[in-house]
């Protein structure tokens, strides 16, 4: 199983610090079974309030971020 996680930035992302650190507007965290080849992913506004919600497929996190994090999964 491999497990990625990262952030999501939207359009002009609000930034903070000296360094001007760009802050994401979602976290995700993409999991993918190897040995089955199933993908999910599991995406989160950046927010304290914020609430996990159901899994989407790679398929559509693709579409949403232009990522492409398997190959063999494409």
């Amino acid at each position: 199983v491999y497990v990625f996680t990262g952030p999501v930035h939207i359009d002009s992302p609000r930034r903070i610090g000296e360094g001007g650190v760009a802050v994401p507007a979602y976290l995700f965290k993409l999991v993918h079974d190897a040995g089955t080849g199933r993908t999910w992913v599991h995406c989160q506004a950046n927010h304290a309030d914020a609430r996990a919600g159901r899994p989407i497929s790679y398929e559509q996190f693709v579409r949403w971020t232009g990522l492409r994090l398997i190959p063999e999964a494409d």
